[in-house]
């Protein structure tokens, strides 16, 4: 996880990785997904509500994106990339495992 701030903004980079071990034929495969949110301008009073409130202390990249839907600015990947479970990989990653296991 990585959160740049820079002159043209605010963004957070999850990274979420994967690894399927396939062990009816020995083999592993890993799979990484990558998503960039960028925000729009969060207000002093955000910021303190989001600490009062505690959660930042239990969410992945220290915020919960459902909180701040009002300063969301461009999804770059999958919005659950964020949340931590990445539906694309996840889905892939299952079909392969049925596919070696047929």
């Amino acid at each position: 996880m990585v959160v740049t701030n820079t002159k043209t903004g605010l963004y957070f980079t999850p990274v979420a990785s994967f690894t399927l071990i396939l062990f009816s034929i020995g083999k592993r495969v890993k799979k990484v997904a990558i998503a960039k949110q960028h925000f729009k301008e969060i207000p002093e009073w955000k910021i303190e509500e989001l600490i009062a409130t505690g959660d930042v202390l239990y969410c992945s990249g220290g915020f919960a994106i459902e909180q701040m839907e009002g300063f969301l600015g461009e999804l770059e990947g999958e919005r659950e990339t964020i949340i931590g479970m990445p539906v694309a990989v996840t889905k892939e990653l299952l079909e392969l495992a049925v596919a070696v296991d047929s």
